[in-house]
């Protein structure tokens, strides 16, 4: 298996490649963070080695899902939700955008994390926090 600095470098193609990259660095997080603060709904994770503090970006606890095997499950989810993405006039369910921001949300999240942790320099652009209720 390719190493996890360097899948993350690697375009994705599929909603399974995203799926797969993200369940790889749900699994790999607990083994690099040591702690973590709670402001205003958010954590605030860091990482010590060699005796240096790392902070990583701020994430949002009601749209992170930590949890590998409750990740998987919503997006099995997610994706079931897809053909109803594709209708410009569906009418949506407050838990189907909830589990649309929570699957994109941890997703990107996940990316960058893990992009900011391993100091690569192709850092996802913009916040993905899309917004459905608008």
């Amino acid at each position: 298996m390719i190493p996890l600095d360097k899948n993350l470098q690697e375009l994705k193609n599929s909603i399974q490649e995203f799926e797969k990259i993200t369940i790889r660095v749900l699994e790999y997080l607990p083994n690099v963070l040591s702690d973590f603060k709670e402001k205003s709904g958010y954590k605030i994770h860091s990482s010590l080695i060699a005796e240096t503090t790392k902070y990583i970006r701020p994430i949002n606890q009601r749209l992170f899902i930590y949890s590998p095997a409750d990740f998987k499950n919503k997006v099995a989810g997610f994706k079931r939700l897809f053909q109803k993405l594709k209708n410009r006039n569906s009418n949506w369910y407050d838990t189907e955008k909830e589990l649309i921001d929570s699957v994109l949300y941890t997703i990107q999240q996940s990316i960058g994390l893990d992009l900011i942790y391993w100091q690569i320099k192709t850092v996802p652009g913009s916040m993905l926090e899309i917004d459905l209720k608008n």
